[in-house]
């Protein structure tokens, strides 16, 4: 039985730590280490923390975002699983004795499985986060080819991963990562060793809208994307030809989800009025609804994303009632243009009231005061 360490990461969590820490607590694995860090919280999460001091290792330290938190944190476990546990979310009380068997198999790198989707009160969607199938194997020569991260990929609670491969990328570099320590990792870990996938959600993603990058909005979102990938990349070739590992560099930009939303951005505010409400379909596909006062997810509770319409009728009734509550367009991005062939009554409400101002690979836009509804 494989040794294991949960390091759960807080800044300004207050509402939802102790829940983290007491998922962490409850774990089926009988030798599981907690170290909680708290990086630099200006609000009541050290108080709560305190609270657990006798059961888990507590590192308070000023502020310098979730990498340096992930380095600290690391530094104090020595487990052969390590799990790094954002403080908004919790796990599963099986997620790491599940974790540690799916690492036990030979020259696997990291396991990663799904989780529920959350509402700020803990309430299960029904969708789970990501919303695609995690890849697993070896999956290193498409890394090589088109990239890091061009793969669909779980959040950082929804990995863990094996000590001998940490051992080898961290510390990892403070600044680039300050914000998304998971993509360094789940960008590396195919270069050193094979993916294991659990299918079932091993916990909960809880979607609230104040972290630190998915509370962004999305335009600074894609900005920080775009530097995040870019810096990987470097990384990662480094990383590769250290391993006598030829990486496609010349085709990675192609291949980049950051620069497509990027692209996205660029098309959609040319032809949408910078002062109007619009409705966003994009399945939510990474977790990233268009975050801002003017989009709204389709479909929405409470202004987070809700998963899709049931059926035809649902989404019809859904998009005139937002546009009654003052959304002028509809933009769907490429991940979601299913949508047009499953919801045959929602495309002829779309189509009936003008053609698209914009109707491309990557994103189409109507805009819902040129004509009727049908």
């Amino acid at each position: 039985m494989p040794t294991a360490s949960i390091v759960i990461d807080n800044y300004n969590y207050e509402p939802y730590v102790a829940l983290a820490i007491e998922s962490a607590l409850a774990q089926t694995q009988p030798d599981c280490e907690v170290v909680v860090v708290d990086d630099g919280s200006t609000d009541g999460s050290r108080a709560v923390i305190d609270r657990y001091r006798d059961r888990v290792r507590v590192v308070f330290k000023e502020n310098g975002g979730q990498a340096s938190a992930v380095n600290v944190g690391y530094s104090e476990t020595s487990g052969d699983v390590v799990c790094f546990l954002d403080a908004d979310d919790v796990l599963e009380p099986t997620a790491v004795e599940t974790a540690g068997a799916a690492l036990a198999a030979p020259s696997t790198s990291l396991v990663h499985w799904p989780l529920w989707q959350l509402d700020a009160a803990g309430e299960r969607s029904g969708g789970a986060q990501p919303g695609g199938p995690l890849p697993e194997g070896d999956v290193s020569q498409a890394t090589l080819r088109y990239g890091p991260l061009t793969q669909v990929m779980s959040p950082m609670s929804g990995n863990a991963f094996a000590r001998a491969f940490l051992e080898r990328v961290l510390p990892m570099p403070e600044e680039g990562f300050r914000l998304q320590a998971d993509a360094y990792l789940v960008g590396l870990a195919p270069l050193y060793g094979r993916l294991a996938r659990i299918d079932e959600p091993l916990g909960g993603y809880r979607l609230h809208g104040s972290g630190g990058f998915a509370g962004a909005r999305f335009e600074a979102r894609v900005r920080r994307g775009v530097a995040m990938i870019e810096e990987l990349w470097e990384v990662a070739a480094d990383h590769a030809r250290a391993l006598g590992l030829e990486p496609h560099t010349a085709r990675w930009r192609a291949e980049s989800w950051w620069h497509r939303l990027a692209s996205v951005l660029d098309d959609v505010s040319a032809v949408v009025d910078p002062s109007a409400e619009f409705i966003l379909i994009d399945d939510d596909i990474l977790g990233f609804t268009w975050t801002c006062a003017r989009a709204h997810p389709f479909t929405e509770r409470d202004g987070v994303y809700w998963g899709p319409p049931a059926d035809d009728a649902t989404a019809v009734a859904e998009l005139r009632r937002m546009r009654r509550a003052g959304s002028r367009y509809v933009v769907i991005v490429w991940s979601s243009f299913w949508w047009l062939d499953y919801y045959p009554g929602l495309r002829a409400e779309l189509a009936a009231a003008a053609p698209a101002l914009i109707d491309d690979r990557r994103v189409k836009v109507f805009d819902l005061e040129a004509g009727a509804p049908a």
